[in-house]
């Protein structure tokens, strides 16, 4: 029973991700989806569901229920329910294999992108290309690429993540030629798109891949790990220093200029004088900067939370010496100081969270211990 009861659970998580991965499919598409916090609702149900059908040790149980507790203050502090779903997502993937988690990701979401872009293309659906008036103040309206993504900048992004997630699926086979191959094909879509945070992250992240390739012996090595939750810290405290001084001398204001404006919008919607420990329901605005829309939306105490809960996923990387991992964290961190890809209401754009979710356990230290249902919980705090 217990067996069929396990089969039935990865059924729900399984159903939940590709309802997920649907959502942000269509959200990079034309269509507005009428239905989106309708199908929020029914993925957060099926988690429920699943968590309601595994076993969790009782140190599981009560990390599981600080989590929701965070995520309900968030809740009633701003009316998001983000953190309330990624809680249950996260803990709804006990027992479940991250690599075929991921793989699924990366396939669904290929499929879904290149018939997006077909779509395009044969003329039946989405737009080709947008004008974008006075771009980078060229004075003169300019056409980009965009394939049926919407906007040329999303392109480009659904390129940089897909891009990410098959180094960390591949990551052992991956040879310096595949990468070059494909920074070929980003400096071709940079022709299509203009757009230079897209081109430089995928390049960026080519070129982390390839050191890792020429030297794989990188991955037993400290200070690598050393240097990458420093690399995560350093993102996030950038990220703060520019929402409380703004853009307006120095490196900064070259920076915005180089960005196209993405520091300056994102100081005056969302700059640290509108933070608070668990935001308000009025910080609504949409701007680029990641992180700074990180506390923006839900304060100081949930963005720091998330920022040591990366910190604790480097770790693990270091302990388990998976330098896959870490890349992902690290690519994740130093793309979300520009862009606010990962920081949004949809949980599979996020891939360090499907990370988290098939090593919650393990990243905080929970260690093994007698498991039970929730109904089980008593006999779990006897034991």
């Amino acid at each position: 029973m217990e067996e069929k009861i396990k089969k039935v659970g990865g059924v729900l998580f399984y159903l939940t991700l590709l309802i997920e991965l649907g959502i942000v499919i269509v959200d990079k598409s034309a269509y507005i989806n009428p239905i989106e916090g309708q199908l929020f609702r029914l993925t957060f149900a099926l988690c429920a569901l699943k968590i309601a059908m595994t076993k969790y040790s009782l140190k599981e149980w009560l990390v599981m229920a600080a989590f929701l507790a965070l995520g309900a203050i968030s809740y009633f502090a701003t009316e998001r329910n983000e953190i309330i779903r990624i809680v249950a997502f996260v803990a709804a993937a006990k027992d479940i294999n991250l690599k075929n988690v991921m793989k699924t990701t990366f396939y669904v979401t290929l499929a879904g992108v290149v018939c997006l872009m077909g779509l395009s293309i044969l003329g039946i659906y989405g737009k080709m290309t947008i004008v974008d008036g006075n771009f980078r103040g060229a004075g003169a309206p300019l056409e980009r690429y965009c394939i049926g993504l919407g906007h040329p900048n999303a392109l480009h992004c659904m390129f940089w993540a897909l891009t990410t997630l098959g180094i960390y699926l591949y990551f052992e086979r991956v040879k310096w030629y595949h990468l070059l191959l494909l920074e070929a094909a980003n400096i071709g879509l940079y022709l299509l798109t203009l757009s230079r945070t897209g081109m430089i992250s995928v390049t960026f992240t080519l070129l982390a891949a390839l050191i890792f390739s020429l030297a794989p012996s990188l991955k037993e090595k400290r200070w690598v790990y050393v240097l990458g939750g420093l690399t995560v810290l350093g993102c996030v405290f950038f990220s703060v220093v520019i929402a409380k001084y703004g853009y307006h001398q120095g490196p900064f204001s070259w920076m915005d200029r180089f960005v196209t404006g993405r520091v300056r919008w994102g100081y005056f919607y969302g700059n640290i004088n509108m933070w608070s420990l668990f935001s308000v329901p009025e910080n609504i605005n949409y701007f680029d900067m990641g992180f700074m829309r990180l506390f923006y939306w839900y304060g100081f105490i949930p963005g720091a939370v998330f920022v040591l809960v990366n910190c604790l996923q480097v770790f693990w990387s270091y302990r388990k010496k998976d330098a896959a991992a870490l890349l992902m964290v690290v690519l994740f961190a130093v793309y979300t100081v520009f862009e606010a890809h990962a920081v949004s209401v949809y949980l599979a754009r996020n891939y360090v969270i499907l990370l988290l979710a098939g090593t919650w356990s393990e990243v905080f230290l929970l260690g093994h211990g007698t498991e039970g249902h929730f109904w089980q919980v008593k006999k779990l705090f006897q034991k």
